[in-house]
Order: structure tokens, then sequence, then C-alpha cells
């Protein structure tokens, strides 16, 4: 653990000297140092992701002295249990997956992973990606989702998270052009009076 103690020194103190720069910068070069670090920092959940997804392949959460994963994390990261939630989740989708043989799967949705490990998304382009898989209907083939995955990560490298949305919802209408099938409730809501 000697090597990752070091290499998060050797983090702080190049936010430190980061810190120092930034004192004497003009305003255009804090917006380009600005522009740096948020893409440094947009690719920093990749290294949680893959340590959530070992944990959890790995071990139980009562070997560590909780009931649960999201305990875990709310007692070690003295985070909320949504935002544990949340961190698990991502972990699930955008993290490296272990078959039952041992072998490793690419992450759930493989385009967007790859886009935040290089710093293109932010969390609030992920969550635009993650509402699109979840309102996807069950019906839809893997390959299609890995397609509409693809597109929606390259789109979200080059625009904010609105426009992804906008984006997403043109996607899901093209794919679900009919919409969700109404249910029981809805149906019985319209035929009275």
């Amino acid at each position: 653990m000697d090597v990752v103690s070091e290499a998060v020194a050797a983090i702080a103190e190049q936010v430190a000297v980061l810190s120092k720069a930034a004192e004497g910068a003009s305003h255009r070069e804090l917006i380009g140092l600005l522009a740096q670090l948020t893409q440094v920092l947009r690719s920093v959940p990749t290294l949680e992701h893959q340590i959530l997804a070992r944990l959890t392949a790995e071990t139980e959460p009562h070997r560590l002295g909780e009931g649960s994963w999201k305990k875990v994390l709310t007692t070690s990261l003295r985070v909320s249990g949504a935002e544990a939630g949340r961190r698990l989740s991502r972990a699930k989708t955008l993290g490296p997956r272990c078959a039952m043989t041992g072998e490793l799967l690419a992450p759930l949705w493989e385009a967007t992973a790859a886009a935040q490990a290089q710093g293109l998304l932010s969390e609030e382009h992920v969550a635009v990606i993650a509402k699109f898989h979840k309102d996807l209907p069950a019906w839809v083939d893997v390959d299609t989702r890995a397609h509409a995955d693809r597109q929606l990560a390259r789109k979200g490298a080059g625009v904010g998270p609105e426009e992804l949305d906008e984006a997403a919802g043109r996607l899901l209408m093209m794919i679900d052009q009919d919409g969700p099938e109404p249910c029981d409730k809805d149906l019985a809501r319209k035929r009275s009076f």
C-alpha cells in the first residue's frame, strides 16, 4: 500500500502546484486550467468504479463489518445513503465486470465508461445516459442498446447535459416510437367520466 500512499501524496503535491500557478495566471489561462482540471476530475470516477467492482466481486460486506455495500460506503466514506447507492449503481454499469468463469468483461455501458475514463463526460452526462437506459423498454436487444450507448457517449463528449438530454429523448423516441404501454390504471382513468 506504500505505492498507493505515495501516489495520493503526489496528487496532493500537484494540486498545491496548480493552486500556486493559478495565483499568477491570466483570466484566459485560468479558464484553460479549469478546463484541463475538469477533464482530469471527470475521469476519476473510473478508478472508483474499478475499486467497487473488484470489492463487490471478491468479498462480502459482512467481512468488512457491515450488512450491505451501501452501509460500507456510508460508513467508510461518510456519504449519504443516496450517494452510496448512486456510486454502487455507477460501478455496476460503468465498472469492469467478471464472468462466472473469471474472465474479465467490458462494462455494461462500454462507450459511456470509455468516454468517462477520457474525462469527456461529467456525472450530469452519465445521469442523462442512465435515465435513457432506464427508460428503454425491456424488449430492446443488446446490440441496439450498445449502439445507442455509443451514440449518446459520442454526442455527450461534445455537448452539455441539456443538449444530451434532448438527443437522448429523440433517440428514445426513434427506438420506441409507440411509447410505453398503457397500464390498466391509466386506461381505467381515461374511460371514466
